[in-house]
């Protein structure tokens, strides 16, 4: 969210992810799971959006960063995707 306001990638939905994920009670790595797996229809890379959701999924899954990126380099290769840079662990 932006200071209360919609965010374009956010507008399309009556529930905003942000409000979903403190009503849920989610945890950090889990509502970036949710938030990802909301807007990668609407926002900049979809591929790049799933593969994040993968990353925290299997962060959440091993508490291991490392692990979470082997993953990623794992579902890069299956699919044949060049993922590009490392996961960006600091975008909101």
């Amino acid at each position: 969210m932006d200071g209360g306001k919609l965010v374009k990638h956010y507008r399309n939905s009556s529930i905003q992810p942000d409000d979903a994920i403190d009503e849920w009670g989610l945890n950090f790595r889990l509502g970036n799971i949710v938030k990802y797996a909301v807007r990668c229809e609407h926002k900049g890379s979809k591929q790049s959006d799933l593969i994040k959701v993968i990353w925290y999924a299997v962060k959440e899954l091993t508490n291991d960063s490392k692990e979470a990126d082997a993953a990623i380099a794992r579902v890069a290769n299956y699919l044949q995707i060049d993922i590009g840079q490392p996961i960006d662990r600091t975008e909101s």
